[in-house]
């Protein structure tokens, strides 16, 4: 195997690995959210860490090809719950938000994909000097560590809920469905409410009184 071929399959294996722990770091909250969502980042990141640590022992088109087809479904996945909503689960339906977390994710599993499908690809050129080749896994590596340390520390700290993280801002958007929080508003909201007809009728309790002074005072005139 060529050397730029070898570097972008251990770029593309890096990029693996830090998606999984970004997968791996908030499937615990997610669990507690539903069980199902916690089973698919719990899946996922066994996937894409089992792939990573495979491409950087070994190499060869059907692991490739695998590699490829695995982040291509976890990237649809992403894009399907930030725009219909999730399929399964209690916030089914419900579209989340897209977050730095999230986005920083699929960035790592987009660098995946490309050294996976620029493995496949090959060159027909010359093989790199060992020089560019450090140089290239050690630019790509510290990318894919900046983006992955980036979103750790963003779930980490609670951002993915707010930020569309990933399934960590359902609970919050399931509550909204079921109309708790909508609830809490509307209470809030008319508190206020009860004067509001005394108000009125201490407004409009005058008109018959009025209404009567005015008839008087024709009858004296």
């Amino acid at each position: 195997m060529r050397t730029r071929v070898a570097a972008a399959q251990m770029i593309a294996a890096l990029a693996s690995i830090g998606a999984a722990a970004v997968h791996a770091t908030v499937a615990v909250d997610h669990w507690s959210s539903w069980w199902g969502y916690g089973l698919q980042f719990v899946l996922a990141a066994i996937a894409q860490l089992g792939w990573g640590i495979t491409a950087l022992l070994r190499g060869n088109r059907a692991l490739l090809g695998i590699g490829v087809a695995m982040q291509a479904v976890l990237i649809g996945a992403w894009a399907v719950t930030r725009t219909l909503g999730q399929p399964i689960g209690p916030a089914v339906g419900v579209a989340e938000p897209v977050g730095l977390s999230g986005t920083l994710t699929v960035l790592l599993e987009v660098i995946a994909v490309v050294g996976a499908l620029g493995a496949l690809a090959g060159t027909r050129g010359t093989p790199e000097t060992r020089g560019r080749y450090i140089g290239g896994v050690s630019t790509g590596g510290l990318v894919v560590l900046a983006a992955t340390s980036v979103a750790v520390l963003t779930a980490m700290s609670g951002g993915h809920h707010g930020s569309g993280g990933h399934h960590g801002s359902e609970t919050g958007h399931h509550q909204d469905s079921k109309g708790e929080t909508p609830r809490h508003g509307t209470s809030e909201h008319h508190e206020p409410a009860p004067p509001a007809p005394a108000t009125g009728s201490a407004s409009t309790s005058p008109t018959p009184s009025t209404a009567h002074e005015d008839e008087h005072s024709h009858q004296h005139g």
